[in-house]
């Protein structure tokens, strides 16, 4: 069971469910296996006191030992009547924090006041939209520290509290599991994966070059992972100066040091340090790298005109917009084709010969008009035909036939004209290495069943995004570790 404390709930809001007036006076039950309840509901009529008091007396539920978990949803800040009175109730406390200076002092000061009332509470703390900080001054899954750093000697945690906190995830940033964001649209979804391709392929061809140059292949992964994070290399000496900095302030985390970063300019000999300076020197000449460097740019240009846009489902990009990215990542694969591709970085141009057969093919408003057709729908107040997301998650999360079946439907339906949109340009390019085949020799042909998957991928991204859920858990690395990281927390609890 949820239960939503939080006196400005929106929990209902974004599970597309009527609000009560006066909040729920007991569980109502939402889908299979959940109930929510929200005592409160925006009136600001109800004290929180006589919340917690009707807690106390077991007055919202009294079979409450027919849920294996109850989960507190308690609102932002720590008011001692709003939110730590409820601490009673709790058998361990969930933090969920961002990798960010302020929003590590603020979890830091509500697990201060946490610790005065409940000593001994476990603590675990998930950390969203998770990433390495280059900062040694920061430490992205260290809350203790970074709120000990910015805070006055009074206002200190004690040191052996790092023994009570426990991070349980670290979910990586990934803009199509924004809980909070609108409907994405249908292009947006096919243009994110053709640029999070690219980047894996800059890094893919990337990495031969940095172990050339790098004095062990340690090095070499340092190398590129800075490579990565700073694509764009104006000049081969500044570069060399940025990446030094960068890993002295990786080796200096290792080592736990507090101070600015490791010297490790002056750990390598004359000889290293020029064969570094000529890998960046070929990275930033090498043509196949420029032309990776300039469609992400373009790419990602137009994925934020689409991100940005208040049309639901789908939103066109002007014409030059368009063309731009249909010509710029064609240009890429034609290059991987003639460079006689294997292995990873093949799959990873097979990949984006899809989705770019897909970005042209759901242009066309027959294809779009099938995918809104299939979203569940109902007419809001003013008598407007809107999405209906509580139904749509409820068929999600009940594992709906009906559902199922036309989603099957749906698929075969793109199947055919995306299959031929796939040959159009492998032809009009002379892509043959690239397109994901089956079968040797004569019998060679296009891999249905592998495209119709990936598709199948697409469209469970694609119409289930703005849905307020992690519904993706199969296809992404964020909602893979998401999984894993709820996982966890049960295996946990129960033992």
């Amino acid at each position: 069971m949820l239960i939503d404390v939080d006196p400005l709930s929106n929990i209902k809001t974004i599970l597309d469910i009527e609000n009560t007036k006066g909040g729920d006076k007991k569980p109502i039950k939402i889908f299979e296996n959940l109930f929510l309840l929200t005592p409160f509901q925006n009136t600001g009529k109800i004290k929180s006191d006589t919340v917690y008091n009707n807690f106390k007396k077991n007055t919202y539920f009294s079979e409450k030992d027919k849920f294996d978990i109850i989960i507190f949803d308690l609102p932002a800040g720590y008011d001692e009547k709003e939110n730590i009175a409820f601490l009673d109730f709790a058998d361990i406390l969930l933090i969920v924090t961002n990798p960010e200076p302020i929003a590590h002092v603020a979890s830091g000061s509500y697990i201060k006041k946490a610790f005065e009332k409940r000593k001994n509470l476990p603590i675990f703390i998930w950390h969203n939209r998770y990433e390495k900080n280059n900062n040694s001054n920061f430490k992205e899954d260290d809350v203790l520290f970074n709120y000990n750093k910015n805070v006055p000697e009074e206002e200190k945690l004690d040191a052996s509290m790092a023994d009570k906190f426990l991070n349980v995830a670290k979910i990586p940033k990934d803009k199509s599991l924004d809980l909070l964001g609108t409907d994405t649209t249908f292009g947006a979804v096919a243009l994110r994966n053709i640029l999070i391709l690219l980047e894996l392929l800059y890094e893919e061809a990337t990495l031969p070059i940095s172990k050339k140059c790098a004095p062990g292949e340690k090095i070499a992964i340092l190398i590129n992972n800075y490579i990565k994070s700073n694509i764009e290399i104006k000049d081969a000496d500044s570069a060399v100066v940025s990446l030094f900095e960068y890993i002295g302030i990786f080796l200096s985390k290792l080592s736990k040091r507090n101070d600015h970063g490791i010297n490790v300019y002056n750990l390598l000999s004359d000889k290293e340090k020029s064969n570094i300076k000529e890998c960046f020197e070929k990275i930033k000449t090498d043509k196949l790298l420029g032309k990776i460097r300039k469609t992400i740019s373009v790419v990602g240009d137009s994925l934020q005109y689409l991100e940005n846009s208040s049309r639901q489902f789908y939103a066109d990009l002007s014409p030059d917009k368009f063309n731009s990215v249909v010509r710029e990542v064609s240009a890429v694969l034609g290059d991987i084709e003639k460079s006689i591709p294997k292995g990873e970085r093949k799959y990873i141009a097979s990949v984006i010969l899809f989705y770019l057969s897909l970005f042209i093919l759901i242009k066309k408003k027959e294809y779009q008009n099938a995918m809104i057709k299939f979203l569940s729908t109902k007419k809001d107040k003013k008598g407007k035909l809107v999405r209906d997301r509580n139904l749509q998650i409820k068929q999600i999360i009940e594992k709906n036939k009906e559902y199922r079946n036309k989603y099957i439907e749906l698929i075969k339906y793109l199947h055919a004209p995306l299959l031929e949109e796939i040959k159009n340009i492998s032809t009009k390019l002379s892509l043959n290495k690239i397109l994901l085949t089956s079968g040797k020799n004569e019998n060679k042909k296009i891999n249905n069943s592998a495209y119709a998957k990936l598709l199948g991928n697409y469209l469970h991204d694609s119409l289930n995004s703005g849905l307020s859920i992690i519904v993706g858990f199969p296809y992404r690395t964020a909602s893979i570790s998401f999984q894993k990281s709820a996982g966890l927390i049960l295996e946990l609890l129960n033992n």
